[in-house]
């Protein structure tokens, strides 16, 4: 489903709310409820959250990061059972620079992607971070065990 075809639904189904949610590198999942008319916003990759405003946030980042939404997790779903929508998304965190932010659990795994491919790797199942120095380690499990 394109960007189109999810603003005509949420147009069409009077959609009165957009919960987004992203996951942090501890796998905690956050989220940000924005105004419907922010949807245009939201399509072209420009909605910009302070980490003051999330909790939980302010203590692993101090910068506004960016939101960019998953456009395959969009789904709507009863707000408070009225027969009013809210639309949900999951989205992904990103850096002012555009890459994706540290505490972007993504962020954990495409570094742990490239350690793998650095080694000889194919997939990776686990993996152990440390969250004092920042160390990302992969767990390999040895076939014979």
């Amino acid at each position: 489903m394109g960007q189109k075809d999810i603003i005509s639904m949420i147009v069409n189904n009077d959609v009165r709310a957009l919960q987004v949610f992203f996951s942090d590198v501890a796998g905690n999942e956050k989220q940000v409820t924005l105004e419907t008319n922010d949807i245009n916003n939201l399509m072209n990759n420009n909605v910009w959250v302070d980490s003051s405003d999330v909790t939980g946030l302010l203590n692993i980042c101090e910068d506004e990061y960016l939101l960019k939404p998953d456009l395959k997790s969009f789904r709507l779903e009863s707000l408070n059972g009225n027969g009013k929508k809210k639309a949900i998304f999951k989205c992904t965190v990103f850096e002012q620079n555009g890459s994706l932010h540290e505490l972007n659990v993504q962020s954990v795994y495409s570094e742990l992607c490239n350690i793998a491919k650095n080694t000889g790797i194919d997939e990776i199942d686990f993996f152990k971070v440390n969250f004092n120095n920042k160390n990302v380690l992969p767990i390999i499990k040895n076939k014979n065990n």
